[in-house]
């Protein structure tokens, strides 16, 4: 293999990793954004 094919294999490796990471990073601000949402349903509830 090629210095050049073993970069392009790295640099599509490393772009999938930023897309993994950034849909993790989706889904723990929408599940806090959800448990915001309910923390504050259940202190009015309580109120």
């Amino acid at each position: 293999m090629s210095k050049k094919q073993v970069f392009n294999i790295n640099q599509k490796l490393f772009n999938q990793l930023n897309d993994w990471q950034e849909k993790m990073e989706e889904k723990q601000n929408t599940k806090a954004e959800r448990e915001a949402k309910i923390s504050q349903i259940t202190k009015r509830k309580n109120q």
